[in-house]
């Protein structure tokens, strides 16, 4: 999430990713996963270094006073600082053009240090599961952002904020590298097709498939993901969103044409945005400080 911690125009950008077996992230990721650090595996730090399953996680510090807390639902991306996550560069927040923003990335469970989590094999789980965390935060105007998988978690989780009664202050839904339905998956997929298809997302993260340890670690999470979202089908008897929605896709994406992500302008009674970028499914990992810009700069409607 983006927000400005001073001020009335506060706002945070919330993030839903999901890159390609990648860290802890699973088939696709959200640009939330690229702001988060994966322990062993960002700033130079290579696979020799890499977390073991038998190290625990420290406990995250207690927030200062007047701060977002941190629960095991979300992770903060200090705004003075870079990441680099399985790759991704994350640039500070002022190279970005939202200076008095914060961003929080959504963390599923498997991850970081919910790594020993069970994981959550249902949509319905998932979302209501994030909703509930986001509602106890401060109503502050909020972006949601995900991509792949997230895009569809991120839908999700506004719906039942919506329905709760909490996403008033929720002005964006910024889906990203996904169609409005997604394509139907098989019923159930061997470990070679899971990485199959990772390898099939191009992109140089379904290397980690290379080395046995790292494929052992992460197939059974990123197995996981796979089954969720191959069973995941959108209701089509839900209420509208009330917020906008920006669909943004790469033009060389195998997953979502251009003309498939626009098809995202079904689901919301406000303004809607399609940016075509060039690139691949990761299109976003060259143009991540001009997608950051785009998320958060004010909706423009297509013209009729």
């Amino acid at each position: 999430m983006q927000a400005n911690q001073g001020g009335a125009s506060s706002t945070r950008l919330l993030h839903c990713l999901h890159f390609g077996g990648t860290g802890h992230q699973g088939p696709d990721a959200c640009l939330a996963s690229a702001l988060v650090r994966r322990p062993g595996l960002g700033s130079g730090q290579r696979g020799r270094d890499r977390p073991r399953r038998t190290k625990r996680s420290k406990d995250p510090p207690a927030p200062k006073p007047g701060s977002l807390a941190r629960s095991a639902w979300t992770v903060s991306a200090a705004s003075s600082s870079s990441c680099d996550v399985a790759a991704i560069p994350c640039p500070p927040v002022s190279r970005c053009g939202v200076d008095n923003s914060t961003r929080l990335a959504v963390q599923y469970p498997g991850r970081e240090n919910r790594f020993r989590e069970a994981l959550i094999p249902a949509m319905d789980s998932l979302a209501s599961a994030v909703a509930d965390e986001l509602l106890a935060l401060p109503p502050l105007p909020t972006v949601f952002f995900g991509h792949s998988m997230g895009a569809a978690v991120a839908y999700e989780t506004l719906l039942r904020l919506q329905q709760a009664g909490g996403a008033a202050h929720i002005t964006r839904l910024c889906v990203s590298g996904r169609s409005l339905d997604g394509a139907a998956g098989p019923a159930g997929r061997t470990d070679e097709e899971v990485v199959e298809a990772v390898r099939s997302l191009g992109g140089t993260q379904a290397a980690v498939f290379d080395d046995p340890d790292l494929r052992e670690l992460l197939l059974p999470v990123i197995r996981n993901d796979y089954h969720l979202i191959d069973a995941y089908r959108r209701r089509t008897d839900v209420p509208l969103l009330r917020a906008d929605v920006h669909a943004l896709t790469g033009d060389r994406d195998p997953q979502v044409t251009p003309d498939e992500a626009a098809r995202w302008s079904a689901v919301t009674s406000g303004a809607f945005t399609l940016t075509v970028l060039e690139g691949d499914h990761f299109y976003l990992v060259p143009a991540v400080e001009r997608v950051a810009r785009i998320a958060m700069e004010p909706a423009q409607p297509l013209p009729v």
